[in-house]
């Protein structure tokens, strides 16, 4: 048995690594696309040092020109590009599958989607670092005789974090809460409707009378519910909660309904011409 990476020629190898697609749906690519260029060195443009501070407008008479302002000032940042890499010792997984009887196709594969690996983590890394820049204006590295420390001059105030008070999290509970509470009672309706008209289709109740019969349960049954809750402790009935439950029950039966017709006409109706004329 060869060598592993003699398997494949160097040509095969090169061909591969350029024609295997490493692009992703990721949002940081979105905003930082990956550009070729053959020099050694990238640059890019930040703030100059406090140049995000407040600066005082000048007073003026009345019907005077106004003093022109300026503009923060940017400096420019250059700093030696870096290589994203990694390996893979194949020696040892050579040899585990050559005891096992992989043959030499099955060898090949195994070293593309090796080299597939390696490509997406490279992509993955790459991804981690734009989006590190995207949430906190940095890019800190320090890892295989590498350090490195970008700072594009982002405003702390910019700066989105998760770290909420108290207050913050009940204002945004009570914010979803309502339209939460509603979505699930029009769910449990649609969920009853469906539980109801079905085996009333099934049984040939069809056309205007679905509708009229199980849309009249289930609403029948919501404004019921609404009425036991005068009877609750800081509870009370909801008109609005009886039509929300009925839009989740309309929704219900024209579901059926439509379903079901369509599996009348595509399905059923065919086995049984076909059931009439073998008879």
């Amino acid at each position: 048995m060869p060598e592993i990476l003699e398997l494949i020629k160097n040509k095969d190898r090169l061909a591969y690594s350029r024609n295997y697609s490493v692009k992703r749906p990721y949002k940081g690519n979105t905003t930082f696309p990956d550009v070729k260029t053959q020099h050694l060195e990238a640059e890019y443009f930040r703030l100059s040092q406090g140049s995000n501070l407040p600066t005082a407008a000048m007073v003026h008479a009345l019907d005077t020109e106004a003093a022109i302002g300026t503009r923060p000032t940017l400096e420019k940042v250059t700093v030696e590009k870096f290589f994203i890499k990694e390996k893979i010792n194949q020696s040892e997984k050579t040899q585990m599958y050559e005891k096992n009887g992989v043959d030499e196709s099955g060898l090949k594969s195994f070293i593309y989607d090796d080299m597939g690996r390696l490509a997406d983590s490279v992509v993955t890394r790459a991804e981690l670092m734009k989006q590190c820049v995207m949430s906190t204006g940095k890019l800190i590295i320090n890892e295989n005789k590498l350090s490195m420390n970008i700072d594009l001059g982002v405003p702390t105030e910019n700066y989105v974090t998760a770290d909420w008070s108290g207050s913050e999290i009940r204002h945004y509970i009570e914010q979803i809460h309502y339209p939460v509470r509603k979505l699930a009672h029009m769910t449990e309706y649609f969920l009853l409707a469906v539980s109801v008209s079905f085996p009333l289709y099934v049984y040939g109740v069809r056309g205007l009378w679905l509708p009229i019969l199980a849309g009249g349960f289930c609403v029948g049954f919501a404004a019921l519910d609404e009425y036991h809750q005068s009877f609750v402790a800081g509870r009370g009935p909801s008109r609005k909660d009886v039509a929300i439950d009925s839009i989740g029950v309309l929704a219900g039966v024209l579901m059926v309904q439509f379903f079901c017709f369509i599996g009348r006409m595509t399905i059923f109706r065919p086995l049984a011409k076909k059931k009439r004329r073998s008879g």
